[in-house]
């Protein structure tokens, strides 16, 4: 039997790391090796499984080393119990490696600063009074500093894990009425494990696989699919995050069309469905009148990539929709600077064409 180590001890990590040993990262501080050998045990053989301790404090670092008999049960710990949730915080299970000299100055100063922030107090207005009176120019000493430092480096932490999510986070959109969270739930865990799924108003979905991995597979297997009678469109949400962090106020505009003259009574459902089928769509935009809240007869819809938006253009210009026998016009947007600068240049051409033929007519 496996005896875990002792979590009171300061665990040292070995010389060499074997391919069949696992770090465990991002552990709460209330897990013991006990409790980590329960969480991998059922993987397959362990040899040693402890959680790391401060050398110091003796507490919990946060993370933890297990040995597996078996090469291949590494592997499957990494694949299997990534992301799995214990004591209310998510895991992250990797091959253990050697960290560089540099990666070790930097885990040396983190701690640091926790530990300095932990034990840091406000001093008393009593021992205020006592002082000398001199401060320093800046108004912060090296301890507030540091504590701001400290701050800092868990904020950045928890952007970064906000990213890590994102990246494992599929949105489907273009969703048919009724859809539940099952359905969905169902559909997706056929391709891998699934975290969560949340269900949004705009008919779409966000799913949070275990693994990028996953995700990533459900991009390559959804995206266009037909689920529940209706083609869907599967995007990480980082995608979606960062087009809208490049530039808030123009959101990427390149593969961008206009589609007029609809008719009033248009579905905005059945128009999504009908430009998603031709390729996966960023943004659409049905637009209302203000006042009414009516369908004022044309809307933007921006794709992916250029082809599917060309496509767009070359399908449906000119074309009536819904057998209405009213012919709709597409094409690329502009800003309306240039739009009026383009119709003001078409009809010069038509006048001076109308001139050159009257020209004509009297030479004959």
């Amino acid at each position: 039997m496996v005896k875990a180590s002792n979590m009171g001890k300061a665990t040292q990590l070995p010389d060499e790391f074997s391919p069949s040993m696992v770090f465990v990262r991002n552990l709460a501080y209330t897990v013991d090796s006990e409790k980590l050998l329960k969480a991998f045990e059922d993987i397959g053989p362990i040899k040693t499984c402890f959680v790391v301790a401060d050398k110091v404090t003796k507490k919990s670092r946060g993370f933890g080393l297990v040995h597996f008999a078996l090469r291949e049960d590494a592997e499957k710990a990494r694949a299997q119990l990534t992301g799995k949730v214990i004591e209310g915080r998510r895991i992250t299970v990797e091959q253990a490696k050697r960290r560089t000299p540099e990666e070790i100055r930097k885990g040396k100063r983190r701690r640091e600063e926790e530990h300095t922030e932990e034990t840091s107090e406000p001093k008393d207005e009593a021992d205020d009074s006592n002082d000398s009176g001199q401060q320093d120019s800046s108004g912060a000493g090296p301890a507030q500093e540091t504590v701001q430092k400290s701050k800092r480096t868990k904020k950045e932490r928890s952007v970064n894990e906000e990213l890590a999510k994102a990246g494992k986070t599929v949105v489907l959109s273009g969703l048919t009425d009724g859809i539940t969270k099952q359905h969905v739930y169902k559909r997706c865990k056929k391709i891998g494990p699934v975290d969560e799924v949340t269900l949004q108003t705009d008919n779409s979905a966000l799913v949070v696989y275990n693994s990028h991995k996953d995700a990533r597979l459900a991009i390559s297997k959804l995206n266009g699919h037909i689920f529940k009678g209706s083609k869907i469109e599967a995007v990480l949400k980082t995608r979606i995050r960062d087009n809208v962090q490049s530039d808030p106020s123009k959101k990427h505009k390149r593969h961008r069309i206009i589609l007029r003259n609809l008719p009033f009574t248009c579905s905005e459902v059945k128009l999504r469905k009908l430009l998603a089928s031709v390729g996966p769509l960023e943004d659409f935009q049905f637009v209302l009148n203000e006042t009414t809240k009516k369908f004022k007869g044309f809307c933007f819809a921006q794709f992916e990539n250029p082809f599917h938006a060309a496509e767009a253009i070359e399908r449906l210009n000119g074309k009536p929709l819904d057998g209405s026998g009213r012919k709709i016009a597409v094409d690329w947007t502009v800003s309306k600077k240039v739009y009026e600068e383009l119709k003001k240049t078409k009809q010069e051409n038509v006048k001076t064409e109308e001139k050159e033929k009257d020209d004509d007519d009297d030479d004959d």
